[in-house]
């Protein structure tokens, strides 16, 4: 039972990963984004966990927050994660508001 709890953090990340990858390929496709930019922005969340996860590993190994070491760290992920996931899901519809459609500046947002 402890392996399965410890586990669900690993779970949960691949989960919201999967989830990236689904959605992010059609609607890279529908804004008729280049083939190395679709390559460059599916690589690009890869190389930041790189750096960000010893930083914020760092970073909890050191908390003394009375939830504890690890949990403020993962409640803030679980937040943030599903706060992008959501965004994620509007940005067509926000980005062609502002933006032109097809322009860098809509793709950049």
């Amino acid at each position: 039972a402890r392996v399965l709890g410890v586990n669900m953090a690993s779970a949960g990340l691949n989960f919201c990963f999967a989830c990236y990858w689904v959605i992010t390929s059609p609607f890279l496709l529908e804004l008729k984004v280049s083939d190395w930019m679709t390559n460059l922005v599916m690589i690009i969340g890869q190389v930041a966990g790189f750096f960000v996860a010893p930083i914020v590993g760092g970073m909890a190994d050191n908390s003394t927050n009375k939830m504890g070491r690890r949990r403020p760290f993962l409640l803030f992920g679980a937040i943030a994660c599903a706060i992008s996931q959501i965004w994620m899901g509007f940005s067509a519809k926000v980005s062609g508001g502002v933006f032109q459609p097809q322009s860098d500046q809509q793709f950049l947002f």
